[in-house]
């Protein structure tokens, strides 16, 4: 009994030195600035005076180094309407080759993460993950979901058309 309340005073005294050990590193780590958003705020110009070029994370994907990343453009999908259903997009994960995974909100208030081919709810179809936006085929129709508060592609569909055509 007496080496067990040893081995445990041991166990006990080498965690307390472990977290005094992190709250020591925390202390005199060296703090990042902190936009009032809580977001951190990445300085452009290090001590140094060089300049940090952030565009290489717009042309190269870390998940497929050996690729560059292409901005996937279809005809078809430029002449797609912005979708009319209860989706919303939270995030995508791009790949070249337009087969990405995208989560997205379902009508049931549900997010799931989908990938190219999956079926979103009855019908609705994810056809192709692209940068900025996702497109969805519905009874053989593209369309396009994008982030919250983003314009979709310009372009205004069949109907659209037609009721701006009306006014």
């Amino acid at each position: 009994m007496r080496y067990l309340v040893l081995v445990l005073e041991i166990s006990l005294a080498a965690l307390t030195l472990y977290v005094m050990a992190l709250l020591f590193w925390d202390f005199i780590s060296p703090k990042l600035p902190v936009a009032e958003t809580g977001s951190i705020a990445v300085p452009t110009r290090m001590k140094s005076g060089a300049v940090t070029d952030w565009t290489v994370f717009a042309t190269v994907n870390p998940f497929y180094r050996d690729q560059k990343s292409e901005i996937v453009e279809d005809t078809v999908l430029a002449d797609a309407r912005e979708t009319n259903l209860d989706l919303e997009l939270f995030g995508i994960r791009f790949s070249p080759d337009g087969k990405g995974v995208a989560i997205i909100r379902t009508p049931d208030k549900q997010q799931g993460a989908f990938r190219v081919g999956d079926e979103i709810f009855n019908g609705v179809v994810l056809n192709r993950v692209l940068q900025d936006r996702v497109a969805i085929e519905r009874a053989g129709v593209l369309e396009v979901l994008t982030f919250p508060g983003q314009q979709g592609t310009g372009q205004l569909g069949p109907t659209e058309a037609a009721q701006d055509k009306a006014k």
